[in-house]
Parts: C-alpha cells; structure tokens; sequence
C-alpha cells in the first residue's frame, strides 16, 4: 500500500501539467491555490511513505542482520548525535521553507502582473498582426484604380506626384504672400497720395476762390475805365495774373 502511495506520488509530481505564459491569463487563481494544495498533499505523503519505508526497510535489515544489529551504547551516543543533526537539518528546512514560500508569492504577483500586461498588450498586438494585410489590401485597392484610371489629365499640374504638388503648392504661397504684401504697399501709397491730392484740392479752391475776386476786380476796372483810373487798376491786374500763373505753376 505505501509502495503504490510513494509511486502514484512521485508520478505526479515529475509531471506536472505544462504551463505556459499564453495559458496563463486562462489559469484562474482558484485554481491555482487548488492545485498547490494538491501537490503539497502529494508532497507529503511522498514524504510519509518514503520515511515509512525507509523505516521498515532498516528494522528488518537489522534483525535479519548475522550477527542481529541491536543497540549499543556507542550507536545510542551516534543515534544522538544523528538527532541533533536532524533537528539541525530540520530548522535549516523549515527556514528553506520559508525562502521558497516567499519566492512562491513574489513569484505568484509577478505572474499576475504579466498576466495583466499579456491582456493588455493583446488588443495592440491583434492590431499589429492585422496591418500587413491591411497594407496589402491598400496596395491591391490602389492598383485597381491606377488600372481603372489609366489615362493621366492634360493639365500638366495634375500630373506631378505627391512631392511635388506640395512643393508647388509652397511656391504658389509664398507668391500669394508676395503679392499681398506689395498689395499693402500699394495700399499706403495711395492712402499717402489721396491726402496729398486732397492738399491740391484745398490749394486749387483757393485759387478759384481768388480768381473770382480777381475776376470781379477786373470787372470794377472796366467800370472804371471810363472814369480816366486804368494805369493803376492794370498794375494790379498784371500782378494778380503773374500770382495765377505761380499758383497754376505748383498746382499743375
């Protein structure tokens, strides 16, 4: 009976069941804890059934022994120190125990972080796996339309490739931004000129204003030529035709 205990769990612990990080995420906790409750379970029966036999494999050596292997007072003194070397080995276990049940639980965090960091890298791998065929359903696509639409455009600006369409495109935007800014040059010139034209315009009113009245004073000296005062009336004509003239010259 210990015999088939020992052999059934010495089976079943040289071949546990493969595990692997893509099963993981599947393996839930429960039964995890489960299955290293069962193996401890094993573990120590393994242990009870290897003692017992090893046990009864010594008594019976030792009284079928010629002569019969009975106790002594020197192997009572070696069966001591065999004790103190067993406690010994025993507190060196336990803190081995100890070392490997903590390595056990970092290791069991550890496998959860992966678990989780597996999950979350699933969905950006699922869609980098699938971009290649993406890619090539693209490059069918736009093949088809260059078989579709073989003919190319008679305005030779609709034939240029991507490349150089932008750097048309830049060409044409610093031209436009050329052209606005001598735009706004001209802009202010003409602002500039139309208060120089609007000066002109006060200047030449004046003159018309002043030709009137030089018009009205010729007329006075026509009345008045009859009455003998012509010499003096024409020296102010004559001035007031030389001062049109000078305005006529910075108007004109």
């Amino acid at each position: 009976m210990a015999t088939t205990q020992l052999h059934t769990a010495h089976a079943a612990l040289s071949s546990p069941p493969p595990l692997s990080i893509h099963t993981l995420a599947a393996h839930p906790t429960s039964s995890a804890a489960q299955d290293l409750e069962h193996y401890k379970s094993l573990f120590s029966k393994l242990r009870f059934s290897y003692t017992e036999q090893v046990t009864k494999e010594r008594f019976l050596k030792s009284l079928v022994a010629d002569p019969p292997e009975l106790p002594t007072p020197s192997s009572a003194h070696d069966l001591a120190l065999l004790e103190t070397k067993l406690a010994s080995d025993k507190a060196a276990l336990k803190q081995k125990k100890a070392s490997v049940a903590a390595q056990l639980d970092s290791l069991n965090v550890r496998g959860r972080e992966v678990a989780g960091e597996h999950e979350s890298l699933a969905e950006p791998m699922a869609t980098l796996l699938g971009l290649p065929e993406e890619l090539a359903e693209l490059e069918a696509r736009v093949e088809e339309l260059r078989a579709v639409h073989p003919v190319r455009s008679g305005n030779p600006l609709l034939n240029h490739g991507l490349e150089t369409t932008r750097e048309l495109l830049a060409e044409r935007q610093d031209e436009a931004a050329a052209l606005e800014a001598e735009i706004v040059a001209v802009r202010a010139a003409l602002e500039a000129r139309a208060d120089d034209v609007q000066r002109l315009r006060g200047e030449v009113n004046g003159a018309e204003e002043r030709k009137r009245e030089a018009v009205g004073e010729v007329m006075e000296i026509r009345r008045r030529k009859g009455n003998g005062g012509w010499d003096e009336e024409e020296r102010k004509a004559r001035w007031i035709r030389a001062q049109k003239g000078v305005l006529e010259g910075l108007v004109g």
